[in-house]
């Protein structure tokens, strides 16, 4: 559930290595591929890439396309494993650690796994929600022109928890 920056930024690199030659923008056109395959062509003009890490104030991602693109590696047997071992849980790890949500009996849930990320009036969290009925679903939530961002993630969680307490 650590997560860094430089850490993403150096992945996005290593996306972009051929043989014994590494780029940052061949990384980026291949997240960019990655993005296009799993959304579709009509999307192309509906975002914009710049960093791995989400920091650029260039970047153009709609909370629908990571949601998607986290529904799409619920499938991939491959990838699956390895984002939800990155992801923190409600109530347990990470930057999720002190939150809590409650089912209708009471019961503390773990049942979401999710990744926080903030910058100069901006907070987002994305993850995914296990429904009553077993099944995983992903979410996304970005606020924008963020004053008070603890103020921010309480109206997120609880965004979160009627998703939750619904499904």
């Amino acid at each position: 559930q650590y997560s860094s920056n430089f850490i993403a930024n150096q992945l996005g690199f290593l996306l972009g290595c051929e043989g014994e030659r590494c780029s940052y923008e061949k990384g980026l056109d291949k997240l960019r591929g990655i993005f296009l395959e799993i959304l579709g062509e009509g999307n192309q003009s509906n975002f914009i890439i710049r960093d791995f890490s989400g920091l650029s104030a260039e970047n153009r991602v709609s909370p629908w396309m990571i949601a998607s693109m986290l529904s799409k590696s619920l499938k991939d047997p491959l990838i699956e494993p390895y984002l939800r071992s990155t992801l923190c849980i409600f109530g347990v790890s990470g930057t999720l650690k002190k939150r809590k949500i409650r089912d209708i009996s009471g019961e503390e849930s773990v049942n979401i796994l999710a990744k926080t990320g903030s910058i100069n009036g901006v907070v987002t969290i994305s993850g995914f929600i296990r429904s009553k009925q077993g099944k995983r679903l992903s979410f996304s939530i970005f606020q924008n022109e963020i004053a008070d961002p603890a103020l921010a993630g309480r109206e997120a969680e609880d965004l979160i928890k009627q998703f939750y307490l619904l499904n």
